[in-house]
């Protein structure tokens, strides 16, 4: 897209970063019904985009992590609460 030092940049007019300013999960429907998606940030675009076609797809990796996460944070509230 650019670096830091482009005084020129615009991100208002760069499709990229528009197209990118609008990846969210609440829009992608592979994550429409994911039991994690309060605690999910949508993963990463690029990684998303190297392992799939495009940013919209989903990012493998971070998609395991964050089921795994919700589920340590589930049972070690459980255990919390039942002792």
């Amino acid at each position: 897209m650019s670096n830091i030092s482009d005084e020129n940049f615009d991100c208002t007019k760069n499709p990229t970063y528009l197209e990118r300013h609008k990846r969210s999960l609440f829009f992608m429907p592979q994550c429409k019904n994911c039991e994690a998606i309060a605690i999910c940030g949508g993963g990463c675009a690029l990684s998303a985009c190297e392992n799939g076609s495009s940013i919209w797809d989903l990012d493998e990796g971070f998609c395991i992590h964050t089921k795994d996460a919700l589920k340590f944070l589930i049972w070690d509230l459980f255990e919390k609460i039942d002792k």
